[in-house]
């Protein structure tokens, strides 16, 4: 509930974006500059994230984090 902690919430979010994002770049074999896709996939992955924990507090910690995460990531395909 404090605009600071959602600020900053944010930017650890934007921050495992980009690590994701340079992590899975060479991936791509014609990513040329500014190409947005690895960092698309970044922000789906830290997106599924957030609404499984969202999900998971809001249930009161019931369910399996890791198993709402692999179930929320298998919905994305990257073409």
């Amino acid at each position: 509930a404090s605009p600071g902690l959602e600020a900053w919430t944010l930017r650890v979010y934007v921050t495992f974006e980009k690590a994701i994002a340079d992590a899975i770049a060479h991936r791509f074999v014609d990513l040329a500059p500014a190409d947005p896709r690895p960092r698309i996939v970044g922000a789906l992955t830290m997106s599924a994230v957030r609404i499984c924990l969202d999900a998971w507090l809001e249930s009161g910690g019931e369910g399996d984090v890791p198993i709402m995460l692999q179930r929320a990531l298998g919905t994305v395909k990257v073409l």
